[in-house]
């Protein structure tokens, strides 16, 4: 009976070290769970924080994009009025030698009348 009664408080004393250790386990476990949660949660802000950086660079880029093919706008816009400048100094270019022409033929036409009158 003695045997018996020293088995059963030697069990129950194993049993109470086994929950203590359970215990100890699980608290530990709790404690990791809580810490990968914290680490999820930072995890989150960073990656919220890179996405808000990827979209601001997306912005920036479209706005260069825009701003690129403003530019290209403006250049055209700019050579053509050059193309234009340059057909009308052109023209200008002709009636001026045109114009010197025509003097040129009228002095004549003057020396002619004039020889004449005398």
């Amino acid at each position: 009976l003695d045997e018996a009664t020293a088995k059963l408080l030697d069990a129950e004393q194993r049993g109470e070290e086994a929950e203590h250790v359970a215990e100890a386990v699980a608290e530990a476990a709790a404690a990791q769970v809580a810490g990968a949660s914290c680490e999820v949660v930072e995890a989150n802000k960073r990656r919220a924080k890179a996405e808000a950086e990827v979209a601001e660079a997306a912005a920036l880029v479209e706005e260069t994009h825009r701003s690129r093919d403003l530019v290209e706008e403006r250049l055209e816009e700019a050579r053509a009025s050059i193309e234009r400048m340059e057909q009308e100094a052109e023209a200008v270019k002709e009636e001026a030698a045109e114009a010197q022409g025509m003097a040129e033929e009228a002095k004549k036409r003057a020396g002619e009348a004039a020889a004449v009158r005398d």
